[in-house]
């Protein structure tokens, strides 16, 4: 995120992976978010998620 922004992460700032996945830091996965933000996850977020583990368990099933 310091790279995207071109500077520190100061204090309260903190990076949000929009895929939940948190070794997924592609710029385009990261938000930068404050610390008044609210714990959790956006409804959006989650069923990309679970679409995307459906997704996983029909490949591992050998249905794709």
């Amino acid at each position: 995120m310091e790279k995207k922004l071109g500077r520190y992460l100061v204090k309260g700032e903190n990076v949000h992976h929009i895929n939940c996945i948190k070794s997924d830091n592609r710029p385009e996965n990261l938000e930068l978010w404050i610390t008044g933000q609210p714990n959790g996850q956006r409804v959006s977020d989650l069923i990309k998620e679970v679409e995307m583990l459906r997704k996983e368990i029909k490949i591992l099933k050998g249905e794709i």
